[in-house]
């Protein structure tokens, strides 16, 4: 059940991420020339260790792959407990509303919303997000902070 609401959540993000088309098709040749071709040798569940989640979370949920959702590929652990996503972009890829949400201070450009932290780095969107009541906005941002390196190598 944890797990269908992961992906109902995950694919109502993306779907708001990417509304508004036009029809003139620039949207999609911003994502779409470049897609995946910086994310495609990043292994997402290797993002996190056991021993960089049991840090953060006192434990370490098992790592899932999730099946790529428009641009994005990612993982979940413990079915929601940490869901990270990444995706090849040229700009952050913002839900309605997230450009309110405050800075998180990662990366080239970042927000750090109730339940999630996105943010930007070489040419890369990394979203950190849960749907798990017990995982904190800061057990969140200690995570996302916890990936960026490994994406700027």
């Amino acid at each position: 059940m944890r797990l269908a609401i992961a992906t109902i959540c995950a694919a109502t993000l993306v779907l708001a991420s990417c509304g508004g088309d036009d029809g003139s098709g620039d949207d999609a040749a911003e994502v779409g020339d470049s897609t995946g071709s910086k994310t495609a040798d990043i292994d997402v569940c290797g993002l996190l260790t056991d021993a960089e989640l049991t840090a953060v979370l006192g434990e370490a949920p098992p790592p899932d792959p999730s099946e790529p959702a428009g641009p994005f590929t990612g993982c979940s652990w413990g079915t929601g407990d940490v869901i990270v996503s990444i995706a090849t972009t040229d700009s952050i890829i913002l839900a309605p509303g997230e450009d309110e949400c405050p800075t998180a201070g990662l990366g080239d450009e970042s927000y750090a919303c109730e339940g999630r932290v996105k943010f930007l780095t070489n040419g890369i969107h990394t979203s950190v997000s849960t749907i798990n009541p017990f995982v904190t906005d800061d057990h969140l941002l200690t995570l996302a902070a916890t990936v960026l390196p490994k994406l700027q190598e």
